[in-house]
């Protein structure tokens, strides 16, 4: 989840004309954050054990801000949808 801003610049770069000729730790960051980030939304829409994990995480007090935030946006972060996803 810390890995958001590398996400950005990976879609930046995804959207743009210019492409990469070699991997960077910067996009295979920003392919991971997507990937967790589906695997976590698919896991929270699927599973109401998960789903009420989630809750619980969200409502904790010892859950960091920066988790609650990524845990919030789960269903609304563009990172985390598949192609054709709505």
């Amino acid at each position: 989840m810390a890995w958001h801003s590398d996400y950005e610049a990976f879609a930046k770069m995804r959207n743009g004309p210019n492409r990469p000729s070699t991997v960077t730790p910067s996009i295979v960051r920003g392919v991971v954050y997507t990937a967790a980030g589906w695997s976590l939304r698919s896991f929270q829409m699927n599973d109401g054990l998960v789903a009420d994990y989630i809750e619980y995480m969200l409502a904790s007090g010892d859950t960091p801000p920066a988790v609650k935030s990524e845990l919030s946006n789960l269903s609304t972060n563009p990172a985390f949808k598949g192609p054709g996803a709505q």
